[in-house]
């Protein structure tokens, strides 16, 4: 938050998705964030992090793994389903659009 918003606008940005965060499912093995470098996308690499999350997960005993993607990157959720997720459900994001500049967050699960 704080290389993309700067130091200011990142400490309050990451206070309100604390807030607006929850307790979260249990069951399921969560990705709460996946990045993978400019330079180093469309290498595999987003790939090979999705496998080995869903190799950790189902060696931990879960048989399912949840992630989030917003509306405003669509390649990541082309990966997302290329590697098996499907989209579970959207949430529309109301008020908080306008601070974090995307508007319909998805939940997306793959079931191993």
């Amino acid at each position: 938050m704080r290389q993309v918003y700067g130091r200011l606008g990142g400490a309050w940005r990451s206070g309100v998705m604390q807030l607006a965060g929850g307790e979260g499912e249990t069951g399921l093995f969560l990705i709460d964030g996946l990045c993978v470098q400019p330079q180093a996308r469309g290498r595999g690499v987003g790939s090979a992090l999705i496998e080995a999350i869903c190799t950790e997960a189902a060696a931990r005993g879960f048989n399912t793994v949840r992630l989030d993607v917003v509306d405003t990157n669509p390649r990541a959720r082309s990966l997302y389903e290329r590697r098996g997720f499907v989209l579970d459900h959207s949430t529309p994001v109301g008020p908080l659009g306008l601070v974090f500049g995307y508007s319909v967050t998805h939940t997306m699960v793959r079931y191993l």
